[in-house]
């Protein structure tokens, strides 16, 4: 019995030596190396993917040139034992695992591998000599190909110098390396009693009366009860004597006066920080004045059109210390001048490094944009053999157009067809070449034997197909396309209902935004109308 070119006895020597003990799981996993070796075609360039974290990434680290540092191992935790072994530039090869129905003839095996005894009462003995005499037995194989964003290696790239720590780091970590932006699972323990834990700044303040002829160091804010909130003094305002009284009514005794706080080493002024926090903030359709107010800048939006947030990156930007950012909720509807958020530092001056911490969080442009609204040409098709033999009226038409028509939009054709595939498939052909854009069908998307419509935007060729969405009114939704033609199929809840899913999602569709089934499970929160 080999492995690679080690013997049994030298291949648990070798395991002891690297792995700290025999651990069963490595010996399996010699095995499943074994067994890959023999079906891989002998002179190929192998990667491994592993698809537990214990034990087995030992094994292939052991006994091929595949290691977790040259990275022709990578190990994503998915929890099975199992592996995939494959070529290195076609990504086709085979996976390996671990087959749950072949430990039934070996039951210290079953009893070690699913844990059915605490390990003090397990046989160890038996389970070695039972993994020995089982050997590859215990696998089963398939034929792989791994996806192709798995198959190419990410270069370090350049390196730069982190400006908080000081050490080096990948460039396209961010501008500060990653050790600064994230918690660390550690603390440094200092030798001396100095610590380089980072102090409350004090700032030194100076009385009004003796503040006369010195220049204010921040915003003085005034709020007279349901009247007014503003700028009473700005930073950099010069102190007069009659200011005097005024300061002591607004309840001011002390201010901070640049005079007396001349230069803070390691901090940045709040107006400072926020404006460089709205540079990198603002993308497509956002602007800002570059004046702070009261230590805060609002951005607003700069044509009329939906308002889009990337919320994660909002939500790593709010859990910064010392600043926060306010918006308007996601994919809101804006006019042009409207504020649709706002950011501010907390304290007057913010550490440098809290500050870095912060401006990392954001990706320039991406945070905050607004989309403009296409005026859509919009072919309306009205499904149910009902409404096309005239056994009802349509009612449905006159809804769905006046809700485009609210937006700009212009309907160029208006149809309808019975609950037959055929007929509503070539109407939607028909529609595309009579110039749509944009196509909404009503009706037709339940769970009824009748139903045909969702059949028949299928065989109209629909592609990325999208059916159902955490909205009521209306989760019976079908979002999908025809080469540039967006189709909607809508359900029947329109007719009885004044405001539906349809509602959400048709300013996002005249945006161009992509809708994806992640984005359509997010709707959920706020979906109840």
């Amino acid at each position: 019995m080999k492995f690679g070119e080690l013997t049994y006895n030298e291949y648990t020597k070798r395991i002891k030596a690297f792995h700290g003990t025999v651990a069963p799981g490595i010996l399996l996993g010699g095995f499943m190396v074994n067994l890959a070796m023999e079906k891989l075609p002998e002179g190929g360039f192998f990667d491994v993917i592993c698809e537990t974290k214990t034990c087995l990434p030992d094994a292939v680290q052991l006994l091929t040139p595949c290691s977790i540092g040259n990275g022709w191992l990578r190990v994503l935790d998915l929890g099975r034992f199992a592996a995939v072994f494959y070529d290195k530039y076609s990504g086709l090869g085979l996976r390996v695992c671990l087959d749950r129905s072949k430990l039934e003839e070996w039951e210290e095996v079953k009893t070690w591998f699913l844990k059915l005894k605490p390990k003090h009462e397990q046989d160890s003995e038996l389970l070695f000599a039972q993994i020995k005499a089982a050997g590859t037995s215990l696998f089963t194989t398939a034929p792989a190909k791994v996806h192709e964003k798995h198959l190419k290696k990410k270069k370090m790239g350049k390196t730069m110098i982190c400006p908080i720590c000081q050490e080096t780091f990948p460039e396209a970590h961010g501008s500060i390396c990653r050790g600064c932006a994230q918690e660390l699972p550690y603390d440094l323990i200092q030798e001396s009693a100095d610590t380089d834990q980072k102090k409350t700044l004090l700032l030194n303040k100076t009385t009004v009366a003796e503040s006369v002829g010195m220049h204010l160091l921040h915003d003085i804010t005034r709020i007279i009860y349901k009247k007014e909130k503003g700028v009473a003094f700005k930073k950099g305002h010069l102190i007069t004597a009659e200011n005097i009284h005024m300061l002591r009514e607004l309840g001011k005794n002390n201010v901070f006066v640049e005079e007396q706080n001349i230069f803070i080493k390691g901090y940045k002024h709040e107006d400072e920080v926020v404006l460089d926090f709205a540079q990198n903030m603002s993308g497509q359709g956002i602007c800002f004045n570059e004046i702070p107010k009261e230590g805060r800048i609002n951005l607003t939006a700069e044509i009329d059109g939906i308002f889009i947030s990337d919320e994660e990156q909002l939500e790593r930007f709010n859990m910064s210390s010392d600043v926060i950012c306010a918006s308007l909720p996601n994919y809101q509807l804006v006019k042009k001048g409207d504020t649709v958020a706002a950011t501010r530092a907390i304290p007057l001056y913010i550490s440098n490094e809290d500050y870095l911490k912060a401006l990392n969080c954001l990706k320039k442009k991406t945070l905050f944009t607004v989309q403009p609204l296409r005026k859509a040409k919009v072919g309306i098709l009205v499904t149910g053999t009902e409404v096309y033999e005239n056994l009802i009226e349509d009612r449905y038409t006159k809804v769905i157009q006046s809700k485009v028509e609210a937006y700009g939009c212009e309907v160029v054709s208006k149809k309808i067809a019975p609950d037959d595939v055929n007929m509503i498939s070539g109407i939607i052909h028909n529609m595309i070449n009579a110039g749509a854009d944009m196509i909404i069908t009503t009706a037709g998307l339940s769970v009824d034997p009748d139903d045909m419509t969702l059949e028949g935007i299928m065989n109209a060729g629909a592609q990325d197909l999208l059916y159902g969405v955490p909205v009521l009114p209306g989760s019976m939704v079908v979002c999908s396309k025809i080469d540039d033609t967006q189709i909607i199929g809508v359900p029947g809840c329109g007719i009885y209902n004044d405001r539906f899913s349809f509602d959400l999602l048709l300013p996002r569709l005249l945006a161009n935004i992509t809708i994806t089934s992640k984005d359509l499970a997010r709707m959920g929160n706020g979906g109840l109308l």
